[in-house]
């Protein structure tokens, strides 16, 4: 649940990748100002002439192919391919989470924690459901850091009661257990009440009979 959104607690690259895009930045400025000498020198030659004729075709075809990646966006994804790939899964996640939560009521309606967690879920997948419908734009970093620590916080929180929940569950049961022995062992002839003795013991030792 914390690494839907703990990603943002790490840097996107590293410093050698930084560095990197710097110095490729400033040789393909130099190369930018080679390039404008060598189409002054050029100009009024065949050869020039011939560049500004391919020039233009490049600008005309780059200009349909920008139409075209225009058209092709949904909802500031570059397709509905990349779209669906992000709202598909969270959607997904959303759907399952609704339905354990609502099944946790008819099975395991005093277990709060996992209630807890099938609601912590629900949230995560709307969080994420509404960056997806956020047109070019991303929560800040901070969200993202209250988000992990909230999360974090509600895990435990969560984790803390299932296993009281559980626990009162086997006290519940051992008391159960124990009942049952007594009424076995008071209504069971002499001669067998050492044998149901024996078994009474390893049912509450957790052995099989």
């Amino acid at each position: 649940m914390v690494s839907f959104f703990c990603f943002e607690l790490f840097p996107d690259f590293s410093e050698k990748y930084f560095e990197a895009e710097k110095q490729a930045l400033a040789a393909k400025k130099n190369n930018t100002v080679a390039l404008t000498k060598v189409k002054n020198y050029a100009k009024g030659t065949p050869v020039y002439e011939e560049y500004l004729k391919a020039n233009k075709q490049k600008k005309e075809v780059f200009k349909y192919y920008k139409s075209v990646i225009k058209d092709e966006k949904f909802f500031g994804f570059r397709s509905i391919h990349f779209f669906m790939s992000k709202f598909g899964c969270w959607f997904g996640i959303l759907i399952y989470s609704m339905f354990m939560l609502f099944r946790s009521y008819y099975l395991e309606r005093k277990n709060f924690g996992m209630k807890v967690l099938h609601g912590l879920m629900i949230f995560t997948a709307l969080f994420y459901l509404g960056w997806v419908f956020q047109v070019n734009q991303d929560y800040s970093k901070a969200t993202y850091y209250l988000m992990t620590i909230f999360s974090a916080f509600m895990i435990v929180l969560a984790v803390s009661w299932i296993t009281k929940y559980k626990e009162h569950n086997q006290k519940k049961l051992k008391k159960y257990i124990y009942d049952i022995s007594k009424v076995a062992l008071l209504n069971s002839k002499p001669e067998k009440r050492k044998e149901v003795l024996e078994v009474v013991k390893k049912i509450t030792k957790g052995e099989t009979v």
